[in-house]
Parts: structure tokens; C-alpha cells; sequence
């Protein structure tokens, strides 16, 4: 992925929704994030992100909440919220802009 990462900042820029495809393990959970956070970082505008990365079981999303903050030297603090399949797929960021 990190051969990819202008591009993939680029076109989440420009785009209201993207969806990328990859192979298990290529970095599509843990690296992408960081690149768009990095990018907005670099702007003076990281205290404004908002990412949001989904998992289909707590576990694995505690897993990786703590494996990217170990690649970027911080402590996870992560906190899991489970959504039931019935609400509707929307998400009121409390901060702007929310990729």
C-alpha cells in the first residue's frame, strides 16, 4: 500500500465514497488510516480527523485499533461500540471532515 499512498489520499479527497480492493494482509486496515490521518496532519488539521474503521468482530477490532497504535509509537485507548445490522448505515462524526 505505501506505494499507493498519494494516490489513495487523492482520491479520498475527491471522492464521497471509495471502496479499495486488496489482498488479505496488504494494509488496507492498518495503513490506509494512517495515511489519510498523516495527510491531514501535514495540513495542521489532524485534531479535525475522523476515521473510522469497521470490524466484523470486536476482537479483531481491538486487535487492530492496538496494532496501528503500536506503528505509530502511541498507547491504545481504543473503545469498541458495537452497531446492530437493523440501524440505519449512518454516523454523525463530531468532527469534520470524517473519512
Amino acid at each position: 500500500m505505501h506505494g499507493h499512498a498519494k494516490g489513495i489520499v487523492e482520491t479520498v479527497r475527491g471522492s464521497s465514497l471509495v471502496v479499495l480492493q486488496g489482498e488479505p494482509g496488504s494494509g488496507k486496515t492498518t495503513q490506509v488510516p494512517q495515511f489519510l490521518l498523516d495527510d491531514m496532519i501535514a495540513q495542521g488539521r489532524g485534531g479535525e480527523a475522523c476515521i473510522i474503521c469497521t470490524q466484523p468482530r470486536r476482537v479483531s477490532a481491538m486487535a487492530v485499533a492496538k496494532r496501528v497504535a503500536h506503528e505509530r509509537g502511541e498507547t491504545c485507548k481504543a473503545r469498541h461500540s458495537l452497531t446492530c445490522a437493523s440501524h440505519p448505515p449512518t454516523f454523525k462524526c463530531p468532527r469534520r471532515p470524517c473519512w
